[in-house]
């Protein structure tokens, strides 16, 4: 390569070659760019972002100046690669932005690669549709027009960033249903899954259909089957059972897990058929429940197609994807664009509808949507009683490791503490708005917060994190340590219900609710502060509260929020009013923790929808607009768990009896004879231990039932106690011989005691 002077003499030190001039100053610059764009921004200290925000002026200030540049020299694909690499990792979003208000012209490559490096595209007042743009930058300019940041600064961002995707990504649906096999359009494509995160849109308070359906073309069109490459034929199902797969990519130990399982735990078995198909598999107790409760459970093969192929060998009539769909290529979410049974089902979404046209049914809950939700979806909708979103915390519960007290925080014993277990995510500008105004209102307040419940967080998250928190505090005048940010990982619920009872009140993040952390706070028996918007990301957290029977502390806006907090600061009666009552209510097993009527009404609307399917086909169904409920509130009612226990357990299917039964008793005030008919059917269905515990119970509360002491008398002699057996004939023998309404006191206490035993030795028999 030549290398001589160049006349008239440039500012920069420059190279010429046979293919032009480049600044020296450019190359070094591009080069530094790249060895710390390796890492997230997240991740760098500050002598890194430091070194970024030079290196990155030096490449703009180059690219701005270069005199001559020549469109087909190789530097500008290392330019173009700089940019996805920057944008990627987020470099942009923390370090100062480049004056980018300057107009560009998209002719001059210098000044469009300079654009690119300047500042966040949703930051720029206008920018240029993917039309204007060179073919050759497409991708790079893709990066940089759709990327997601990792968090907001100032209220109002997130809406923002939705209106500036819905445009883009619009457009980029149109180019890929136009000309879906150009070089330019793919590269669009592959950038935006690189870069596109739909849980940060999530936070936006806008209606994302728009957005979530010109998402769905642009995935199916590049990823999805052909129309009609599989079309499985409904059979009616009488005479048979419906086959449900559950596809997720696991069934481990988080949020989604307990939200799906609710669904198809407690299906009647003589009417479904569950079957589970999961991409990753451990050995957690919630994933051994999960399989407990299915059919059978397959193992997903590694590849994308042969995973199809192994779905639509199953035969299945409903396919259920469970939790977020993950579009990444090895993700189980590409299954979704695909056909692989007659009705395909969804649940909770980042951006609420999938917008996808191979999902047909969409299930939610009533109080979870507003009036005419149903336009808010492409899917057909699906109310369920209650909530949107049920959980099952039982499966895996264990015991707190830890304790917590106000004294070992630092928290004076007479302050009142605000809690929130909302994921830092979560936790917006608009958030720390309202919280920063309560503090103000309620100046001896504190605020605890566990915002990392996934993990452990890198030591550069719960920094930035400590940071903003403390920086927003500051400039309005708040002293720092009136707000405690817990980054240990507590991946044991029991653990962060603990941390949460240190307060007195529970915080719901606005206006993206946080519905995981206001169960978490319930449970805690905190009474939960939350905010009703229009939509279910803002509602959902509302949706518990109202279950709960918290209706009066459910705001309209912001201002209300703060002002209905700022009221339970200083009324500590009526705070210990809600809490007494909220106690109660948990006790009576809300509907948002009621696993058998979510799996019996999900059942109910699967079969109404399938018939539907069967009957109209499937266009029809999905052009219906009318919500799908189930027939009847099924199994919700105490008394009518009761009476369809007793009918199971006359038809002898015990397995199911115990299951209402069991069900009843969590909605009981005390009934002495219903837990004598649970150890008749814990008994028939082979669980003595239990059945002599149930019996325990029942006799403590009416200790003149016979029938209950003539089966513990079995059961003892079962167990080989034999003394605990007499003694039990000895009490029937007593009771036959007076009028008394209960048995000797003292006898009953002794057998009390030796039930124990009995316990003990029945449970390690079975």
């Amino acid at each position: 390569m030549l290398t001589q002077t160049v006349q008239p003499p440039l500012a920069d030190q420059v190279v010429e070659s046979v293919v032009g001039v480049v600044p020296a100053a450019l190359r070094g610059a591009l080069l530094d760019l790249e060895s710390l764009s390796v890492g997230e921004a997240a991740e760098a200290d500050a002598a890194g972002l430091v070194s970024f925000a030079a290196a990155r002026g030096e490449v703009v200030r180059a690219l701005r100046a270069w005199v001559r540049p020549d469109k087909k020299h190789p530097l500008w694909a290392q330019v173009r690669g700089v940019v996805a690499q920057v944008v990627a990792k987020r470099w942009l979003e923390l370090a100062p932005a480049v004056d980018a208000t300057a107009p560009v012209s998209l002719k001059s490559w210098g000044e469009l690669g300079a654009l690119l490096l300047s500042t966040p595209s949703w930051c720029v007042a206008t920018v240029a549709p993917l039309a204007e743009v060179p073919d050759e930058w497409w991708g790079a300019y893709a990066s940089w027009l759709l990327a997601t940041p990792r968090g907001f600064s100032r209220p109002g961002e997130a809406d923002a960033l939705a209106r500036h995707h819905e445009r883009g990504l619009v457009e980029l649906a149109r180019w890929v249903e136009r000309n879906p096999g150009s070089a330019a359009v793919k590269a669009a494509v592959q950038a935006y899954l690189n870069v596109g995160d739909p849980a940060a849109l999530a936070l936006s308070s806008l209606n994302l259909r728009t957005m979530a359906e010109a998402r769905a073309k642009i995935l199916t069109r590049s990823f999805g089957g052909k129309p009609g490459d599989f079309t499985p034929f409904p059979l009616a199902r009488a005479g048979r059972r419906l086959r449900v797969g559950v596809v997720a990519q696991d069934f481990g130990p988080h949020g989604a897990t307990y939200r799906v399982l609710p669904l198809f735990e407690h299906l009647d078995p003589d009417r479904f058929e569950v079957v589970l198909f999961a991409a990753d598999e451990g050995d957690s107790k919630i994933e051994h429940h999960c399989r407990a409760k299915a059919a059978r459970v397959e193992r997903l093969a590694y590849d994308h197609d042969s995973r199809l192929a192994q779905l639509r060998a199953g035969e299945l009539d409903v396919a259920l994807f469970a939790g977020s769909l993950d579009m990444r290529e090895e993700g189980v979410g590409r299954l979704a664009l695909h056909r692989v049974a007659a009705l395909q089902v969804c649940t909770e979404q980042a951006g609420a509808t999938t917008g996808l046209p191979e999902m047909d049914l969409f299930i939610s809950g009533e109080l979870g949507e507003p009036e005419g939700a149903e336009a808010h979806y492409r899917e057909r909708l699906a109310l369920l009683a209650g909530p949107a979103q049920t959980f099952n915390f039982e499966a895996d519960q264990a015991a707190a490791a830890q304790e917590w007290t106000k004294a070992a925080l630092g928290i004076p014993e007479d302050a009142v503490v605000f809690a929130s277990a909302a994921d830092y995510r979560r936790i917006t500008p608009e958030t720390w708005a309202a919280w920063i105004q309560l503090l103000l209102k309620a100046p001896e307040a504190r605020l605890v917060l566990q915002p990392f419940t996934q993990g452990k967080p890198s030591e550069a998250v719960s920094t930035q994190f400590a940071l903003r928190c403390e920086a927003e505090l500051k400039s309005h005048g708040i002293d720092p340590d009136r707000v405690l940010i817990s980054t240990l990982p507590l991946d044991n619920r029991a653990d962060v219900r603990r941390l949460l009872q240190v307060g007195e009140v529970y915080l719901d993040s606005v206006p993206c609710s946080d519905v995981e952390g206001v169960a978490h706070g319930l449970a805690a028996g905190l009474p939960v502060v939350a905010i009703e918007g229009g939509s279910l990301r803002t509602r959902a957290g509302a949706a518990l509260s109202r279950a709960a029977g918290l209706d009066t502390l459910i705001a309209h806006d912001a201002e209300a929020y703060v002002e209905i907090a700022a009221g339970l600061a200083s009324d500590a009666s009526r705070r210990q009013e809600l809490a007494n009552a909220l106690v109660v209510t948990m006790e009576k097993m809300p509907v948002f923790l009621d696993s058998l009527g979510r799996s019996d009404a999900f059942g109910a609307v699967l079969e109404n929808a399938f018939d539907e399917v069967v009957a109209r086909g499937l266009p029809a169904f999905k052009a219906g607009r009318a919500p799908l409920r189930p027939d009847a509130i099924l199994a919700l009612d105490g008394a009518a768990r009761y009476r369809m226990g007793l009918d199971l357990l006359e038809t002898g299917r015990t397995s199911r009896a115990v299951d209402y039964l069991m069900a009843a008793l969590a909605q009981d005030n005390g009934t002495a004879l219903l837990w004598y008919d649970v150890a008749r059917a814990l008994r028939a269905n082979g669980q003595l231990a239990d059945a002599i515990q149930a019996l325990e119970a029942g006799l403590r509360l009416d200790g003149s039932m016979r029938d209950a002491w003539r089966m513990l008398a079995e059961l003892a002699d079962a167990a080989g106690m034999t003394d605990l057996a007499d003694d039990a004939r000895g009490v029937i023998a007593q009771l036959s011989a007076t009028t008394a309404a209960a048995a000797p006191k003292g006898l009953r206490l002794n057998l009390g005691g030796k039930l124990g035993q009995v316990r003990s030795s029945a449970a390690n028999q079975t």
